[in-house]
């Protein structure tokens, strides 16, 4: 891909609000072999850049996978307390990450703190690719998806360890057509297609009947490997679990690597500017209130 070509490179860091710091990054690096690149706090700058002051200096860790890629897991610490169940609410919902092998995953995760919610199963009858669901210690919800097709050929990234790095972002949406259209023009998307689907863990959390067919939509960014998927969860699951003073439960904000932030006509809640070393940066929020950080080289 032309490095000048409009539109999101990749996803860089998805930051978890958690009520429990050392017991998240034990969890982390004892079960899933993250490292911990960063120990920080939060400061005014980055306060404002997200529309949020009740965070200031709160403690944050920086979590990378074995592999070393550069794509974070940023746990901060706060006290909000889990409002509501996996898959009950609007935005981001969960993370995947590519791994080795799930078998192996499962093997090691069934005796863990992290629950097990979906164990590992072919997406489709006929795919290769084979995913399990886990349920964090801070209520995060995480899918773990391996195959042994040609990654390239389905948009795959390499797993370089056995659990490797973030290459789907998962988001709750009530009109499926709308929303994608604003996300395809507005954050310069790609359709991957779309699928209407059972799935497991959905329809278990929401009472539904296990045949039920969710209607699904994959988006693209810029670099292999990198996507966003919208799921489609009827009128009764519309909760919005944004909050105007803090971070929400869980997995409370995405951050994505662009060429240009300046290219991109947002509401920030601050305009763009150097928040981390070398990067400019600046956070809005999408549709279904869903917090997106998007930061760009400084050249």
């Amino acid at each position: 891909m032309s490095s000048s070509k409009k539109g999101i490179k990749r996803i860089k860091m998805a930051t978890i609000s958690v009520p429990d710091i050392k017991f998240f990054e034990e969890c982390y690096v004892n079960w899933l072999n993250y490292k911990v690149v960063d120990r920080s706090k939060v400061d005014k700058l980055m306060c404002n850049s997200w529309g949020l002051h009740k965070l200031i200096n709160s403690e944050f860790i920086l979590l990378s996978p074995e592999s070393g890629d550069d794509v974070f897991i940023r746990a901060i610490q706060n006290p909000l307390i889990n409002q509501f169940p996996p898959f009950t609410y609007l935005g981001w919902n969960a993370i995947e990450l590519v791994v080795s092998d799930v078998n192996v995953a499962y093997e090691k995760l069934k005796h863990s703190p992290f629950e097990v919610i979906g164990v590992p199963k072919k997406i489709s009858p006929k795919s290769s690719i084979k995913a399990m669901q886990v349920l964090g210690p801070a209520q995060e919800v995480l899918y773990l998806t391996s195959t042994s097709m040609d990654r390239q050929a389905i948009n795959h990234p390499e797993p370089n360890c056995l659990f490797g790095r973030i290459f789907i972002v998962v988001m709750a949406v009530n009109n499926l057509q709308k929303d994608k259209i604003y996300y395809l023009q507005k954050m310069m998307l790609e359709s991957q297609g779309n699928l209407s689907i059972p799935v497991d863990i959905l329809s278990s959390a929401q009472n539904k009947d296990q045949n039920y067919r969710y209607n699904i939509s994959v988006l693209t960014m810029l670099e292999r490997g990198n996507k966003i998927e919208l799921d489609e969860y009827d009128r009764k699951y519309s909760i919005n679990k944004i909050r105007s003073d803090n971070f929400p439960q869980g997995i409370s904000m995405i951050t994505f690597e662009v060429n240009d932030i300046d290219e991109f006509n947002l509401n920030f809640f601050d305009i763009p500017r150097e928040i981390y070393p070398g990067f400019k940066s600046a956070v809005f929020l999408g549709p279904n209130d869903e917090r997106w950080e998007l930061l760009s080289k400084i050249s």
